[in-house]
């Protein structure tokens, strides 16, 4: 693709280039399938084992942020980020955490209609860190809500997955955000929970 785009063959009209459009879309998002994979299969692998060290929570919210910015440049869908006095710093794997976040805020995106938000709160109550992702999209199919806590589960949606390119409102992904952020809020001791 990059030899024809960089002009090194000279091979181009309108539908030519839509073809080059549509492999870089499906390269795209089979760049997408292979992370999350491998995310998940790593996971497995750690044997639940975090590595802790005192992270600075903005940051690392801030980050999961503009990951998820990145990977949805057409959607008009406002993102912020609510770090409350007590939560700035906590005990976390910053990387692990970061993988959760991302997977959370990115199926908010997902959901929410163009125009909507999306919002990453994060607050101390006590020695606990709540970090919560609230949208105003549209919410988890009953299935989804029914099955999440089995740990096996990865939503049957996905399997109406058609390729994609940066987030698109309402296309079901490939399933693999929300078991993934159970598991990193479990390896931390905590618990993913939602509403609607």
């Amino acid at each position: 693709e990059g030899l024809f785009r960089g002009g090194h063959v000279a091979l181009t009209n309108e539908r030519f280039t839509q073809g080059l459009d549509a492999i870089e879309r499906a390269c795209g998002t089979l760049e997408r399938i292979a992370v999350d994979a491998t995310r998940m299969a790593e996971f497995g692998q750690r044997s639940a084992q975090v590595q802790t060290e005192c992270e600075d929570i903005a940051a690392l919210v801030e980050a999961a942020i503009g990951e998820v910015r990145g990977a949805a440049p057409r959607r008009r869908v406002a993102v912020d980020a609510e770090v409350l006095p007590g939560a700035e710093h906590a005990w976390v794997d910053g990387e692990l955490l970061q993988q959760g976040l991302q997977a959370l805020i990115a199926n908010g995106v997902r959901f929410t209609p163009d125009g909507g938000r999306v919002v990453v709160q994060a607050r101390a109550m006590g020695e606990v860190l709540l970090l919560e992702v609230r949208d105003d999209g549209v919410g988890l199919s009953a299935e989804t809500r029914r099955r999440l806590l089995d740990p096996n589960f990865v939503s049957h949606e996905a399997r109406h997955h058609r390729t994609g390119h940066g987030l698109e409102f309402n296309l079901p992904g490939l399933g693999f955000g929300l078991p993934l952020a159970r598991r990193v809020a479990e390896a931390h001791g905590g618990t993913l929970e939602w509403d609607g």
